[in-house]
């Protein structure tokens, strides 16, 4: 599955945009999206919807969830503490 297709000359500049904005995460949302996404490839869509919903729902309930969103409305960048990787 591919989200982006850039040329070449385009792929380093492009990886290291695109692994810099995934740093800004908080290492909780990495780790889940990651087993998600690799667990999801043996389940049914239906099956995989469920275990993202499993486990997604501690991650809203949380402090990061919260910083996310305050953030958002704030319109500033998120600052996710010691959870940021």
């Amino acid at each position: 599955m591919a989200s982006m297709v850039v040329s070449a000359r385009e792929l380093i500049p492009t990886v290291e945009d695109l692994a810099a904005r995934m740093g800004e995460y908080p290492t909780e949302v990495l780790v889940a999206t990651k087993k998600a996404a690799f667990a999801g490839r043996n389940m049914t869509v239906e099956q995989s919807r469920q275990y993202a919903r499993a486990l997604s729902t501690p991650l809203r309930d949380s402090d990061i969830s919260r910083e996310g969103v305050t953030a958002s409305a704030e319109r500033r960048k998120a600052n996710y503490g010691e959870s940021a990787s």
